[in-house]
């Protein structure tokens, strides 16, 4: 995985941190799992399946971050 794109996914997982601690490990995880990891964990993550955690104020930080991964090329649908 590219650095520009792997820092971008750390920044915006801080972000979804703040709103589903779901997302807190992976922070620091990247570094050392594979590409594909990363996407399916977050896939997993922004899914929303089987967690508590996703309320209304999650769906905003996700709709966002689905956004500028899309805008960098990446489609998480």
């Amino acid at each position: 995985m590219d650095k520009i794109v792997k820092e971008t996914v750390r920044t915006v997982l801080y972000e979804l941190c703040k709103e589903n601690k779901n997302a807190c490990p992976l922070i620091y995880d990247i570094d050392n799992m594979e590409e594909d990891e990363i996407w399916n964990k977050l896939k997993e993550i922004l899914s929303c399946k089987n967690n508590k955690e996703c309320d209304v104020k999650f769906k905003k930080v996700k709709e966002r971050f689905e956004k500028t991964m899309k805008e960098l090329g990446f489609n998480l649908t």
